[in-house]
Order: structure tokens, then C-alpha cells, then sequence
């Protein structure tokens, strides 16, 4: 019979590891030939993610070594995970260029973005490998199970958490002379792997600073910055980042019914246009927006960062902190949520006064699942119309976010010629996405071309649109090839958004050029509002070197990066380093009155007093209105902080029936409005209101008259949603009194002091007779004289 010798165990153990891994980058590379290539010429990248594989699996055995099943199924859920992660790794590569990031998993909603545009159909065959794979192995693992005693499981497991640590605060790697290339993460991908670089990315990094950062460097630069007057003219400023915003005539084999963007080509032909070069691709919009607003660069950052989640921690000057200090009114709109990306956080410390996030849209116009590029020009204009001071807006629209299905729009007004199938559907949708961002501009521009007030209005997208997996839509209009790696010329290409400047005051025209981080510097200078270093000092820059590539191409068009130190070094300063810049300048950045929204207002309240009772056996409600402004769908009724069920009348209206144990006691109840996110969160709060609770009422109860006074049997008397009804007129009527037929309560409604009114059902006046109804207090202290009522 065959032995199975220590050795043997061993091989069996590792054998699974090889596999999981193999099967890994089998996924990553596409094939074979990827996977062989990357192993020969990088041997102990191939070894160190072997390593951490083995270290998994050695935590595995030390912690459930001693348990068969506990052990296999553990086994199964690792196999799963990093197998599935290596396959949404693969599906993020084919679409925006890039692996997949522990720094994704931060947002799960924009990771929940990617399942939208996936075809199982086209990884159909990797999915099958998958499922292949983690049952292969959880039959192996079963077969192959071997208990180890304590002590070297411990001794293991001690070794492998020791290996997996060291890898994710990359020390161990430089044993092994691996370097993290954290500015390249799809290059990280390619050398070291999925598992290794996946693990070196799990350790949040302090960008290193530059050897020439000081104290003394950041106090030279500043010396430096000659900082020109600033303008008595301030204009209204009006940035608009369109989403995915891209000219879809430029694929030039592929024709259009009509031009989708006529207004756009029209501004294009008589005022400043050209192109941003976007460091994102189908994502990432934060990013963008972090360039233009904070002047800062994501080429200073790691590839696939998430600039506002992970490296705006402290204030930061932007544009509206700097437009704020000029007097401007500076608000941030965009059409989704406020949590998004962190805004609402990251807008207070770059100093917005107030941000219009999408909950405070009403009565909006939704198009495909976002609220329509139509509503976001309408908010710009209220939030102008508002204010007396010049206003500096940065808008956000959220319509033309992806992915773009056939049947996203009731109709498509535009058809294309020049592709086909799903390509065709593709496309078509996105061009009705972008005639509709055409449209909404030229609402703006009209607007504003009739007002009296100096305005600037700066649109743009903030980067090209995934028009299919695989680049499928630029490929088959031969936009694009889709080599294993771009030159520089193609990634340009694939980074151009649009951007038209448009004003009503005299700006000499020109075509422009630059990185988005040059954008809020041009701004500034061509509206003659420069006073800002880190804004000079890019201005600067921009006469020389108005793109910055990526590092990979510097060589192939010979950059020359001595042009970045002044810039690189206050960026260290501003995000990581001591902030000599803005101490020696002292900035104030944050707006300490800050809002999120317009904030809710109570002016009235209704019944101004309650009754309280003390009778659990009343059937009545106590209801409550509250009337005042800028309510909105999210906006709750809160009594003594506890919130309660609201009803939405209306901007000025919210309605609420009144816990009764809320009210069982003479006293006080404190009401207040607050608006909430759709994480619970509160944005706004409304001034409170209080409201008495008297004790219950002493006075007679009196009828005068009850409508009607004579029923006809069988027929329903004031219909009330097919319910006959009765009301009852006389004095002394409080909150808890009830209507009595034949000695039987009525589900009564209070309508103030001396009305009241009730369902009848139908077993009262069936038949003919005489209805004794008495008007009763909840104690039944208080209680009418008996009216008699005729059912003939």
C-alpha cells in the first residue's frame, strides 16, 4: 500500500497554492503565453506572490488545522474570493486600463457601477475555469487533508503572518529588490503580479517627499511668486462638469442622422475651446474635479487613487476658498448623492459655502436612472438668481453616467450609421445622452446672455464615455487599436475632453490645451482674479509645459521633469508636508458656515396646543401640520429628537400623526425638521418649535347640529371614499373626544374646537329606526346631551 511521507504532505499542500496562483494570472495576463512571459523574465515576483499564497494557506491550517471541514470550507472561501477578485480585476483592465485596487472596495457603489456594463457572455469561459477550479480544489483539500500538531502549525503560522505583514508594509520586497510602482498601477500589475501588488496596495502609503522639500524651498518658491493685482470686475463664474461629456462625431467612420451637439460646435466656432487631457478613463470623476478645483496634479499621486477619499484630510485651498475670500458666494451642485466620493465632507474643507447635493432636486425630470443635465441648469440658475454677491458654481451633472443600453431613453432621436449591433445601440444612446448635455448648455448660455450680471461659463467633460468592453465602439470606428500598451499619441487620444469657455464679458479668443489642474489657474487669470501662489505658480508652468504625461511616456517625447520641482514640492506641502505655504500666508480656507442644501425652516405649526390624554382606550389621532420652506421628500418630523412618520406636502408643507405616548402627560413637545440622506445621515436642521400639552379639557360638550340630521336606510350619506359620513357641530370638542352611535365609538377625526367627523358603517342605518349619538371625552369625564337621528 502506498505511504504518504511527510514530504509527500508537503508537495500536496503546496500543489493547491501553485494552481490558485497559476489560475490567477492565467485570468490577468489572458492566456498562457502572458503568465509564462511574466514568470521567466520575473522569477522572484513569481515566487514572493507564491509566498503570500503559501502564507494564506499556512494562516489557514493554524487556524483550523486541527477541523476537516472547518479547514476545506475556509479553503473554498479564499479560492473563491481572490479567484472572483482576479476575474473583476480582468473586467476593470478591459475597461477603464486598469487592475483592480484594495482602494476600490472603498466604494462599493461605484464598484456596484461595473456589474452594469458586464456581458457574462464574454467571460463566459473564465467564469467556468473558475468554478472548475474551486471545486477541483475543494475536492483536493478534502481528500488531502493532513492534521498537524500545535506546535508546528504555530511555528507557521507565526513564520507566514510575519511574510504577509512585512509584504503589505513593504519591507520584505526590498529583500527581494521589488519595487512598489505605485505611480503606475497597471505597470505594478504587470511586474509583480496580481496577489503581490494587490498586498502592497493594502498598506496606505505616505507619498515620499522630494529630497529638495524644506521649510526653506517652500519659502524660496513663495519669494518667487510675483502675484499681479486682482480685477474691481468680479463675474459670476460657472464651471459645469458634464458627465462622460465627449464629441461622438470625432469617430470618423461612423455617421449621425444629425449632429448631436450643434449648440457646443457653434460656441466652439466663436469663443475659447479645445481640450483637457483627463487623467481618468470611463471613471474617477472625483479626480477630475480634484484637479481643477485644488490646482493639485493625480500625475503626483499613485495610479488609481481616489484623491478626495484618500489625501484630502486636512483644508485645502481651491477655487472656492479663494473666490470666497474675494467675496464670492461659492457653491458646489451635483445631481447624486451627497456622500458620494466623500463630497460633502471634502467641499467643507476646500471651502464651499454650501453644496445642492441631489436630495435637495425636486420635482425633477429623471432620464434613464439619473436626474436629467435639464434640472442641473435650473439649479444653477436658482442658485444665481438668489444671491446679490457674484457667484462662483461648480456643477456636476450625473444623466450621461454609463452604462449606455439600448433601451435607456423611451426613444433615441438620433441613429448612426457605420456600426452595428450592440456597438450601434451603444452609441446611439450615448449620442441622445449627449444632445441632451447640448441642450441643458444652451439653457445656460441663454440665460445668462440676457442677464446684466458679468458671467463666465466654463463646460467640459471629465472623461471619454466606456462605450462597450474592450473599447469596443472606438475600436470598430477605428478611433483606437487596442495594443497591449498605448504610445503616447493614442493615450492622449483616449484622455481629450472637450471644453468650450463662454462669456458675456470681452475674452480674447483661443484654442486651448491642458491638464485639468491648469483649468482653475486660467480661470482665475482670465477673469483677472489671480492672487493665489499655488495658482501663479501654475500659471507659470502653463506658458511651458500645459500637459504633464505620465511618466512611462517622458522619455519617448523628451519631457523635461525639472519643470515640475516648484510644482511638486507645494503639492507635497499642501497634502502631506507642514504647510509652510499656507502658514506663512495665512489662509482661510474653511467657510465655518457651511451647508449642505438650503436650510429648513418652521414659520407655523398646527394645533399650537395638545390635549393630553391619558386613556389608552381612545381611538383618536392627533394630527400635526408644519408649514414653513424648503422642505423636501428626505425631510422628517422630529418631536423631542425622536423621528416620526412624515408625510411630504410639498416645499412648504409636512403632515404627521403624534404618537399618543407622546402626549399622555401635561408638558412640552419640541419639533423640528431634519433632512436626511439616504444613509440615515442629517444634512439639514430647522429651527424648533414648542408645543404645550394642556390638560384635558373641563368645559361641556355641546351639539348644535349634526349633518345630516335625518338618513335615508340603505343609501350612503356623505360619501367619503365610498364611506358614508357624518359631521357634528357644537362647542367644547377637544382632541380625544369620539362620536357615539348606539353606544358605540366612531373612528373620529378632530377638526378644532367645535368639529368633529366620523365614518358611519353601514349596520346603522341598514334599516329603519331611531341612532342615539353622544359626543364623548377619552376619560369619559365630559359627555354630550343625547341627539336622536331619523333613519326613515
Amino acid at each position: 500500500m502506498f505511504k504518504i511521507t511527510k514530504k509527500i504532505e508537503i508537495i500536496l499542500f503546496l500543489f493547491p497554492c501553485l494552481i490558485i496562483l497559476i489560475a490567477i494570472e492565467y485570468i490577468g495576463r489572458n492566456g498562457f503565453k502572458g503568465l509564462w512571459v511574466w514568470s521567466v523574465i520575473n522569477p522572484l515576483n513569481f515566487l514572493v506572490n507564491y509566498i503570500v499564497i503559501i502564507s494564506i494557506y499556512t494562516i489557514l491550517i493554524l487556524m483550523f488545522g486541527r477541523n476537516k471541514v472547518i479547514y476545506t470550507l475556509s479553503s473554498f472561501l479564499f479560492n473563491s474570493i481572490i479567484l472572483v477578485y482576479a476575474l473583476i480585476s480582468r473586467i476593470k483592465s478591459d475597461f477603464v486600463g486598469l487592475p483592480l485596487l484594495p482602494s476600490d472596495l472603498i466604494l462599493h457603489s461605484e464598484t456596484d457601477d461595473i456589474v452594469n456594463y458586464i456581458h457574462i457572455s464574454d467571460y463566459a469561459f473564465y467564469i467556468l475555469l473558475i468554478c472548475f477550479i474551486i471545486f477541483l480544489m475543494l475536492f483536493f483539500q478534502w481528500f488531502f487533508f493532513f492534521r498537524t500538531n500545535f506546535k508546528i502549525r504555530l511555528v507557521g503560522g507565526v513564520i507566514a503572518g510575519f511574510c504577509i505583514f512585512s509584504i503589505i508594509t513593504n519591507q520584505s520586497i526590498k529583500f527581494f529588490h521589488i519595487n512598489n510602482v505605485i505611480w503606475d498601477q497597471t505597470e505594478n500589475f504587470k511586474k509583480n503580479g496580481l496577489v503581490l501588488s494587490a498586498f502592497m496596495n493594502v498598506y496606505k502609503k505616505k507619498i515620499p517627499a522630494s529630497p529638495e522639500y524644506s521649510k526653506k524651498t517652500i519659502e524660496n518658491i513663495s519669494k518667487n511668486i510675483k502675484v499681479p493685482s486682482s480685477s474691481t470686475i468680479k463675474p459670476n463664474i460657472i464651471i459645469e462638469m458634464n458627465e462622460a461629456f465627449w464629441d461622438p462625431t470625432l469617430l470618423e467612420t461612423v455617421s449621425f442622422s444629425k449632429d448631436p451637439l450643434p449648440f457646443f460646435h457653434s460656441l466652439q466656432k466663436q469663443y475659447t475651446s479645445g481640450y483637457l487631457i483627463s487623467p481618468q478613463f470611463g471613471g474617477g470623476t472625483s479626480n477630475v474635479e480634484f484637479e481643477v478645483l485644488t490646482g493639485l496634479s493625480m500625475r503626483f499621486l499613485p495610479t488609481g487613487s481616489l484623491a478626495y477619499v484618500q489625501y484630502v484630510n486636512r483644508p485645502i485651498d481651491s477655487l472656492a476658498s479663494i473666490l470666497t475670500r474675494k467675496g464670492y458666494i461659492s457653491t458646489a451642485v451635483h445631481s447624486y448623492h451627497n456622500w458620494f466620493y466623500k463630497r460633502n465632507d471634502v467641499y467643507k474643507k476646500i471651502g464651499f459655502s454650501k453644496f445642492e447635493s441631489g436630495e435637495f432636486f425636486y420635482n425633477t425630470e429623471i432620464k434613464g436612472p439619473f436626474i436629467s443635465d435639464d434640472d442641473v441648469s435650473k439649479k444653477i440658475i436658482e442658485v444665481t438668481s438668489k444671491t446679490k454677491e457674484p457667484d462662483f458654481v461648480y456643477a456636476i451633472s450625473m444623466q450621461n453616467h454609463g452604462p449606455y443600453q439600448a433601451n435607456r431613453y423611451p426613444k433615441n432621436n438620433i441613429s448612426i450609421s457605420g456600426l452595428t449591433g450592440n456597438s450601434k445601440d451603444i452609441l446611439e444612446t450615448y449620442a441622445q445622452g449627449v444632445a441632451d448635455a447640448d441642450q441643458s448648455l444652451q439653457k445656460l448660455v441663454d440665460f445668462y446672455s440676457k442677464s446684466q450680471e458679468p458671467t463666465i461659463i466654463v463646460f467640459f467633460g471629465d472623461h471619454l464615455p466606456v462605450l462597450g468592453d474592450n473599447y469596443r465602439v472606438y475600436q470598430e470606428s477605428n478611433f483606437i487599436s487596442r495594443p497591449t500598451s498605448w504610445d503616447y499619441e493614442s493615450n492622449t487620444r483616449m484622455h481629450s475632453v472637450p471644453i468650450v469657455v463662454w462669456s458675456n464679458l470681452p475674452i480674447e479668443k483661443e484654442k486651448i490645451k491642458m491638464d485639468p489642474s491648469f483649468l482653475g489657474a486660467y480661470i482665475l487669470d482670465i477673469t483677472h482674479q489671480n492672487d493665489s501662489e499655488l495658482m501663479q505658480v501654475i500659471s507659470d508652468l502653463y506658458e511651458v509645459s500645459p500637459v504633464i504625461p505620465e511618466t512611462k511616456y517622458y522619455k519617448d517625447i523628451n519631457y523635461d521633469e525639472d519643470n515640475l520641482k516648484d510644482y511638486k514640492s507645494l503639492q507635497y506641502d499642501i497634502l502631506f508636508g507642514s504647510n509652510y505655504l499656507y502658514q506663512s500666508n495665512h489662509k482661510n480656507i474653511v467657510n465655518e458656515s457651511y451647508t449642505v442644501g438650503e436650510r429648513t425652516i418652521i414659520t407655523n405649526i398646527g394645533p399650537d396646543e395638545i390635549t393630553a390624554v391619558h386613556n389608552d382606550s381612545w381611538s383618536g389621532e392627533t394630527a400635526i401640520f408644519l408649514q414653513g420652506d424648503n422642505f423636501i421628500p428626505n425631510s422628517y418630523i422630529f418631536i423631542d429628537n425622536k423621528k416620526i412618520k412624515t408625510s411630504y406636502g410639498g416645499k412648504n408643507l409636512l403632515t404627521a400623526i403624534i404618537p399618543k405616548e407622546l402626549y399622555r402627560e401635561p408638558g412640552t413637545l419640541s419639533f423640528q425638521v431634519k433632512t436626511l440622506d439616504s444613509h440615515g445621515t442629517i444634512l439639514t436642521e430647522s429651527n424648533k418649535v414648542d408645543v404645550p400639552i394642556k390638560n384635558p379639557d373641563t368645559r361641556n360638550i355641546t351639539i348644535e347640529s349634526v349633518n345630516p340630521d335625518e338618513i335615508k336606510a340603505g343609501v350612503v350619506f356623505n360619501p367619503h371614499n365610498g364611506d358614508a359620513a357624518l359631521s357634528v357641530n357644537g362647542s367644547g370638542f377637544s382632541v380625544d373626544c369620539v362620536i357615539y352611535l348606539n353606544g358605540n365609538p366612531l373612528p373620529t377625526a378632530v377638526g378644532g374646537d367645535n368639529f368633529l367627523t366620523a365614518i358611519v358603517p353601514a349596520k346603522y342605518y341598514n334599516q329603519s329606526g331611531t341612532l342615539q349619538l353622544v359626543v364623548r371625552d377619552a376619560k369619559g369625564d365630559r359627555q354630550s346631551e343625547q341627539y336622536l337621528i331619523a333613519v326613515n
